[in-house]
């Protein structure tokens, strides 16, 4: 795969832009400081990181400046290049399981009761 096909050189948005996402499908990546955390397709970028949703949001959000990375294709080109890519760069979070996040009430944070 030539280096003008990886993620770091695909259109971005910061986690905070996402509702900037096309909605189209497409493969996208979660990266901060040029590390690529995830690779994952959807059939629509848009919905798939709508709100909260995504089940690696909370870890996206607690990176320091995160984007999303996207390049829009057709499903089933994106399926197919989103394997190669998982295959060779690795990215941590898809090879993870997903931490639970431990909610802590309104009370707990105002006292710092952890």
């Amino acid at each position: 795969m030539r280096e003008s096909n990886h993620p770091n050189r695909w259109t971005s948005v910061r986690l905070e832009e996402r509702t900037k996402l096309p909605q189209t499908s497409g493969v996208y990546a979660v990266i901060n400081r040029r590390k690529i955390y995830y690779i994952g397709f959807s059939t629509n970028l848009n919905r798939r990181w709508r709100g909260k949703g995504h089940h690696r949001f909370a870890q996206a959000d607690r990176l320091r400046r995160p984007n999303l990375h996207y390049l829009p294709l057709p499903k089933q080109h994106a399926k197919t290049l989103e394997k190669v890519l998982i295959a060779r760069y690795s990215p941590p979070w898809n090879y993870s399981k997903i931490p639970t996040v431990r909610k802590v009430d309104w009370m707990q944070r105002v006292f710092k009761i952890v």
